[in-house]
């Protein structure tokens, strides 16, 4: 079950070592859930595939477990097919997966609470939020936010008056909180179903009536969102390929000719990055260089390398 991959991601996080090798098999049943499962395991793993082809497993009906082979030089995987799995005819792909870092790091990601701490920060006390199950990916942390916290304080730290600032998938809610504490009038706006998430970290933070929560369906953008915001945000609300049109549509909608939007993408796969510059054509977008935040945003927490 699509839902059910995060959780199962943070499992297999918890129970490996530096030099694990983990073996996952995965009939290709429904392609947008193989995509979501690709996906998913690309952000933590150094991947291999093995494909068992559909019409292998209706040749080999003698293939049984003792044929198999060292599946670290080799990744091969001798599976003992019973009767059902042979009838199944999907194609079966295994996975050989090594972790790109220490899994307790990469873990760091989906522990319960996060405190986010500036280094060398005006900011007058730390944040912290408390994440969800992970059955929705708006309920987890995800590397762009601090990065991209860090950025807020070098970009709004010098404003002479407050920005009205409306960020699109607040998720957790630590981006709008950030932005708050640094002086602006946010509207965090994300899902109904991860509403009381959000709702939940600005209160625990006592910082419930410094911002405003509000549902935002960047299908339907309501008429209150279309003006008088100074600056949009988002970050990493472009993990999915099939996301970027409706974001970018919502962008188009809620941009003016006097605001400007900060859109964190974290570079994980190419052809993600090139479909999504592919969707921003026609606006005006620059790259900003982001070394400073990142620096600050890993100096508060142990991060992965490459983030």
């Amino acid at each position: 079950f699509k839902e059910q991959i995060p959780a199962l991601v943070c499992t297999i996080l918890d129970l490996s070592h530096p030099g694990t090798t983990i073996i996952l098999a995965h009939p290709d049943r429904r392609g947008a859930v193989t995509k979501f499962l690709t996906s998913f395991l690309q952000d933590f793993f150094i991947v291999d595939e093995a494909l068992c082809e559909e019409d292998v497993l209706g040749s080999r009906p003698d293939l049984v477990a003792n044929d198999y082979q060292d599946v670290t030089s080799n990744h091969h995987v001798a599976l003992e097919l019973s009767q059902c799995v042979r009838e199944e005819k999907c194609p079966i792909t295994v996975y050989v997966l090594r972790c790109k870092d220490d899994p307790a790091v990469l873990l760091h990601q989906f522990h319960e609470a996060y405190t986010f701490r500036y280094c060398s920060s005006q900011l007058p006390r730390e944040i912290s939020v408390r994440q969800g199950s992970g059955t929705w990916h708006g309920e987890l942390l995800w590397r762009c936010a601090p990065v991209l916290c860090a950025y807020l304080e070098l970009e709004l730290k010098d404003c002479d008056t407050a920005p009205r600032v409306l960020e699109l998938g607040a998720g957790l809610g630590l981006v709008s909180m950030v932005a708050a504490l640094l002086g602006a009038e946010v509207v965090a706006t994300d899902l109904d179903c991860v509403l009381p998430l959000l709702q939940r970290n600005c209160a625990m933070n006592s910082l419930h009536q410094a911002l405003e929560i509000a549902c935002l369906d960047w299908e339907k953008p309501a008429d209150r969102f279309r003006s008088g915001f100074d600056l949009l945000l988002a970050s990493d609300c472009t993990f999915f390929v099939e996301h970027h049109a409706l974001l970018v549509s919502c962008i188009r909608v809620l941009l003016t000719k006097s605001s400007r939007m900060l859109l964190a993408h974290a570079e994980r796969r190419a052809h993600v990055t090139a479909h999504l510059k592919e969707q921003l054509s026609g606006l005006s977008v620059r790259e900003v260089d982001v070394e400073a935040a990142q620096t600050l945003a890993r100096n508060n927490e142990r991060w992965p390398s490459g983030w």
